[in-house]
């Protein structure tokens, strides 16, 4: 499953990225004149996000921490937009099958300080046509934490806390040689 998963990442990053290359090095990607796939250093690409799982046992009092990935992806695309899809594996036809979730678009207000506007939330539908004030940290290219919290329908703050989120870059196919 994990390898299907992964051919669906790679063929929405192909689609996205043959549109998409002239744009991206102005954002600090670069891809080279034969390179169909855009490589990032930013927080342009495909991410998968991660989620921690603490799992404690009453009687030892033993608390186990995991980190494991989600069904969830973000594709953030350099011309201002993004999606969040979700990637299953379909019980009747047993094939891995995506969805997208949410759709809209994100304008950078400093250096990791980003407004996202929500135009169609598929899932929450109350949560289509709002902005989401987002803070993301990058330890390194490839790990992103992510901070946000939503904002009202008026504009005013949904809450006063910002809600944490890890997301690692989905790794890019090179072709065996």
């Amino acid at each position: 499953m994990k390898s299907s998963l992964f051919l669906s990442a790679a063929l929405l990053v192909g689609m996205f990225s043959s549109c998409c290359q002239q744009e991206c090095s102005k954002e600090g990607a670069s891809a080279g004149p034969s390179s169909p796939i855009i490589e990032s250093s930013s927080y342009i690409g495909l991410w998968q996000k991660y989620q921690e799982t603490i799992v404690e046992d009453p009687e030892t009092e033993m608390v186990i921490k995991s980190v494991a990935p989600t069904n969830l992806f973000k594709c953030i695309l350099p011309d201002g937009n993004y999606f969040l899809y979700r990637a299953y594996t379909d019980a009747e036809s047993n094939q891995v099958v995506s969805t997208i979730e949410v759709y809209g678009t994100y304008k950078m207000q400093g250096d990791s300080a980003i407004v996202e506007h929500i135009l169609t939330n598929c899932s929450v539908p109350e949560l289509s046509n709002i902005d989401s004030d987002v803070i993301y940290k990058m330890s390194d290219k490839d790990n992103m934490d992510v901070y946000y919290k939503l904002r009202n329908a008026d504009g005013t703050p949904g809450s006063s806390e910002y809600e944490p989120e890890h997301w690692q870059r989905v790794a890019s196919a090179t072709p065996k040689q």
